[in-house]
C-alpha cells in the first residue's frame, strides 16, 4: 500500500490523505489493474499496442459512465411513474409498504421492469 497517489498529477503534491482514503486507493488501483484499466502503467505495455490499449481503456470508462447516467434515468423515471400511479407521497417515502401489495409487484415486474427508458421517458 502506497502513501501516496499513483496519478502522476498527484505526485509531488503534498498528499494528505486519511488512512481509509489510501486503502480506498490501494483498492481502486488493484482492481483497475484487475480489470486492464491501469493507464499509470502504460509503459509496461508492448509499445505496439500502447495507443490501442489506452484507447480501449478510454472507451470502456466512457461505456460504464453511459451506462451508470442511463441506468439512474431509468431509475428515476420508474420513481416518478410509481408516484403517478400510486400517489406521490408528501413526506420522505420508500417503496417497501408497496412491495407487499400484489398491485404494485405487478406494476413492477410487467410495466417498470419490462419497458425500456425511451418508452417511459414517453409515459
Amino acid at each position: 500500500m502506497t502513501s501516496e497517489p499513483s496519478n502522476p498529477r498527484a505526485r509531488g503534491r503534498r498528499a494528505k490523505l486519511t488512512l481509509k482514503q489510501r486503502r480506498l486507493i490501494a483498492e481502486f488501483e488493484e482492481v483497475a489493474t484487475t480489470i486492464g484499466m491501469d493507464y499509470w502503467n502504460i509503459l509496461e505495455y508492448d509499445e505496439d499496442s500502447r495507443t490501442v490499449v489506452l484507447e480501449s481503456m478510454k472507451q470502456q470508462l466512457i461505456r460504464g459512465e453511459i451506462i451508470i447516467a442511463y441506468t439512474l434515468i431509468d431509475e428515476l423515471l420508474s420513481v416518478i411513474m410509481c408516484h403517478y400511479y400510486f400517489k406521490a407521497p408528501k413526506q420522505q417515502f420508500t417503496f417497501k409498504r408497496l412491495w407487499i401489495t400484489k398491485k404494485f409487484q405487478i406494476f413492477a415486474h410487467y410495466l417498470l421492469d419490462e419497458t425500456y427508458l425511451m418508452k417511459k421517458w414517453l409515459l
